[in-house]
Formats: structure tokens, C-alpha cells, sequence
């Protein structure tokens, strides 16, 4: 972990989600805003990415060209509370379906031996 650092922020709240089919929005608690996420486009897993892993075969993200402008805490459980889990293989990502779609974890740069 680096040193702590002030970042100005506000706090917003009434703000609603919903997944990528638009069709249901939820509620999300408070929400703090700063200018830039602490988050690198590199942290977003890629299709090509996924499919080194062949044990995550029905697992689909879609490509979205888009900055990351909201981290989901957990203060929002209801929207990170797991559907459907697909252990990792060796040291391979896990990934976790939830009521938004889903959500790849773990090391995302390598490759996958169990091809």
C-alpha cells in the first residue's frame, strides 16, 4: 500500500444502476465522487483475455469503450452478492455472476497451462 492522500470529494445520493439491458434499476447507497478513478484501463479483462482461460468458457463481458467511473463497495452487497461462481484453475482469475453481470477476480495478465 502507498502513503494516504487527501482526494476532494463529494458525496451524491438518489443515484440508480442497472445492468447493460437497461430493463431494472436498483438503488445505490451513498456514492463519493473524486475526479479520476484510482483504476487503469489495463484492470479491465479483454474477451482475448478470458478465453486464455479455457475453465471460464461461459463466462461472457462485453467490451465497452468507457473510462471505469464507478467502484461498487460494499455497502452495495445486494448488487455484489454472488449468483453463480466459477472457481479459478491453478492461479487463474475466478469469476463471479451477480445481479449486474459478471464480475472476472484475480490475476488477469499471464495465460492459462491447462490448454
Amino acid at each position: 500500500m502507498g502513503p494516504k492522500v487527501s482526494v476532494p470529494s463529494r458525496m451524491l445520493s438518489g443515484l440508480e444502476i442497472s445492468s447493460l439491458t437497461g430493463k431494472q434499476f436498483y438503488g445505490l447507497p451513498k456514492v463519493y465522487t473524486q475526479k479520476r478513478m484510482p483504476v487503469e484501463k489495463n484492470n479491465i479483462i479483454k474477451e482475448e483475455e478470458l478465453a486464455k482461460w479455457p475453465y471460464l468458457d461461459g463466462v461472457s463481458v462485453p467490451h465497452i469503450q468507457a473510462e471505469v467511473e464507478l467502484l461498487i463497495g460494499t455497502n452495495a452487497s445486494n448488487l455484489l452478492e454472488p449468483w453463480e461462481v466459477v472457481n479459478s484453475h491453478g492461479n487463474g482469475p475466478y469469476a463471479i455472476r451477480t445481479l449486474l453481470g459478471w464480475v472476472i477476480n484475480g490475476p488477469l495478465q499471464g495465460y492459462s497451462n491447462e490448454r
